[in-house]
């Protein structure tokens, strides 16, 4: 009897550890909507990065600088300027100036970005490079580097509060004088 006894008892200790899952506590639904909201949040970033890119590729500066929020900052090896206005002025003015053989077939690679959020507002890394056609055709690594952004939801959109393009590898060939028109 005190065998059959002892492994009712065990039997019933196991069906209850087993069962425990079925009946714990509701999941907290806004610590769930905030997970999917952060995460919501870091592929708007992402996408905003690619696009950064792709407008960039296109010489597309009035989209270009609509990145950007209001006030928005942008430091790199052609400068530093703000707004949007100021941001378009200056790329049209800096790629005006360039010898376009050398951006007619280029683009922009955007990779290992690192994003943090912080409510409506987040800071992020990533690399980049620009590939261009080399001499004889085949696409040639011209310059590599990595941003560094603030970010900012500005009218329910992330945008660059500010960005700064800091570049890493440079080609010998490669000189602010050697891409001006000639």
């Amino acid at each position: 009897m005190y065998r059959r006894t002892q492994s009712l008892a065990i039997l019933t200790a196991a069906a209850c550890l087993l069962a425990a899952p079925l009946y714990a506590a509701e999941p907290d639904t806004a610590a769930l909507a905030r997970q999917v909201k952060v995460m919501e949040d870091r592929d708007e970033i992402r996408a905003l990065i690619i696009e950064y890119a792709r407008v960039l590729d296109k010489r597309d500066f009035a989209a270009y600088s609509k990145l950007f929020t209001r006030d928005g900052e942008w430091k790199g090896s052609f400068g530093v300027t703000r707004t949007p206005k100021g941001i378009q002025a200056m790329m049209e003015k800096t790629f005006g100036e360039l010898d376009l053989r050398i951006y007619e077939n280029s683009f922009h690679l955007v990779s290992n970005d690192d994003i943090k959020i912080n409510g409506d507002t987040a800071t992020a890394f990533s690399r980049w490079s620009w590939v261009v056609a080399g001499a004889d055709g085949k696409p040639t690594p011209r310059r590599a580097g990595h941003y560094v952004d603030t970010l900012q939801r500005e009218d329910g959109r992330w945008k660059f509060k500010s960005r700064e393009a800091v570049g890493d590898i440079i080609s010998p060939l490669d000189t602010d004088e050697s891409m001006k028109k000639k």
